[in-house]
Parts: structure tokens; sequence; C-alpha cells
């Protein structure tokens, strides 16, 4: 939820001030991240992109480095090299690192400099699932907006239940334009019919009268075995349900105490 977000972003902004030397500020000088309502500083997490900062860092000689390449004909070549560590919920595309470094050089008054990015992919999880980059509700998360949301997740994961081909594996949602966005991540056998999508869009628009738009993310998933080829919904579903005939003696008892 949002605190999750919110803890992970003042994280960011701490190391990037410690990095920095200065207190980082949006454009009403306001503090990025200084203890405000998670709420508002989740929001601030999303739309916050590393170019809206880069005035306020001063670049410090001794992050670049003057590195020589020796090629095979003997010569000598100097670059200029920076490398950034990044954290974030997705990876930097190349155009954005070559506007970075553009914008780098330009405040280090550099044109030599190179921008080399080592990058680490976060993940957050919370109890909806993984959040992604971009699906977040954001001043829209109205109690009202927040419990319609929950019960069409619910009817989601009701629909793929009864589904044995097809595992959802996350639900993301935002509401943006008058109405929710769903982004149903899938896997199974093939790829999931729009014929399917659409129908559950009917149905779900229907039960909640509801305007909504459902897209999904279908990755497929085969498991090749000695009677064909199943889901591995299917192929679970079958070594999950005897399982118990290689457990202990003892086990289902504990099983059974444990649930005490």
């Amino acid at each position: 939820g949002n605190a999750e977000i919110a803890s992970t972003f003042e994280s960011l902004v701490r190391d990037l001030e410690d990095a920095a030397g200065t207190k980082l500020k949006d454009a009403t000088g306001t503090p990025l991240a200084d203890g405000q309502d998670p709420k508002f500083v989740a929001e601030r997490a999303v739309s916050f992109r590393l170019d809206h900062i880069l005035d306020q860092v001063k670049i410090r000689p001794s992050r670049k480095r003057s590195t020589r390449f020796t090629t095979s004909s003997g010569s000598t070549l100097k670059r200029r090299l920076m490398l950034a560590h990044v954290q974030g919920f997705r990876l930097l595309a190349p155009d954005e690192i070559e506007n970075l470094q553009a914008e780098i050089q330009k405040a280090a008054e550099d044109e030599s400099i190179e921008l080399i990015i080592s990058q680490v992919k976060k993940t957050i999880n919370t109890p909806e699932g993984t959040f992604r980059y971009g699906w977040f509700m954001g001043t829209q998360g109205t109690p009202e907006n927040l419990d319609r949301a929950r019960q069409i997740r619910d009817d989601i994961a009701a629909h793929f239940d009864r589904d044995n081909a097809f595992t959802l594996v996350n639900t993301s949602v935002t509401y943006l334009d008058d109405k929710f966005h769903f982004l149903l991540e899938i896997t199974g056998p093939e790829l999931y019919p729009d014929s399917n999508v659409a129908q559950l869009q009917t149905e779900l628009e229907e039960k909640f009268a509801t305007p909504m738009d459902l897209y999904a993310w279908s990755r497929i998933e085969l498991v090749h075995g000695p009677k064909g080829v199943l889901s591995m919904k299917e192929l679970s579903a079958q070594f999950s349900s005897r399982q118990k005939e290689n457990l202990p003696e003892m086990m289902p008892l504990i099983l059974e105490a444990s649930r005490r």
C-alpha cells in the first residue's frame, strides 16, 4: 500500500541526498520526502524522475573516472565514465539513460562524460499482489473506489479459480478517465483468448454497473510430460492432490493439530 511505497521512496531520496550533499526539493521548495503523509509521498514516488532534481545536484569530480583503453592497433583511448547505481520499480529505457546523460553533461559542463547505469529492479508486494509501476490509485483511492476494486478483484480471482487451464498470477488496478483499469497477469498453455477477456469484462460491468477496461498480460507456460502437454496449473493440481501419499505417518496428525 501507500506506506510501503512511501518508505521505499524515502529511502531512495535519502541515498540521493547523501550522494548529492543537499536536501532535495520539488519545484515549490517542498522536500521530496521528509515525513509527509504516506499517501502524498507515494503519489510523488510514482511520478518521480531523476532529471527533475538534477539542477539541485552538484556533480563531484570524484564521481567521474578517466579510463584508458588500448585498442588492437596499440593506440590509447581516454574515456570519462560515470557509473550510477540505480534502484527502482522498473528498468530505465535506453532513451531515458541518454537523456539523463545529456542532463549530467550539461550540469557538469563536460560533454565527454559517458553514463553507465548499474540497476537493480525493486519489487514491492502487498496483500493485493505485486506493485506494478504506473498502476496506482493515488487520489482516486477513495474508500468507495477501493472497496469496489476489491470486490471486482475477488470476482476476477474466483473466475480463474474455476478455470482448469489458466492461472491468474497477479492483478493490478488504477482509475483513469472515470473508469477502472485492471491488468491481469495470466499464465497458461496458450495466450489467453481475446474473446474470454471481452466476455469477462462484460460480465463484470453488468454485475457491478461500473465501466472498466481489462488488459490481459498473457504468458505461455507449458509442461511436456508422458501424457502430452499440460498447463502448469493442471500439473500442479495432479501432484498436489497426491502429496499426502509421501508424508510420514505422523505428519497428518501434526498438520491437524496445527489447525486447532
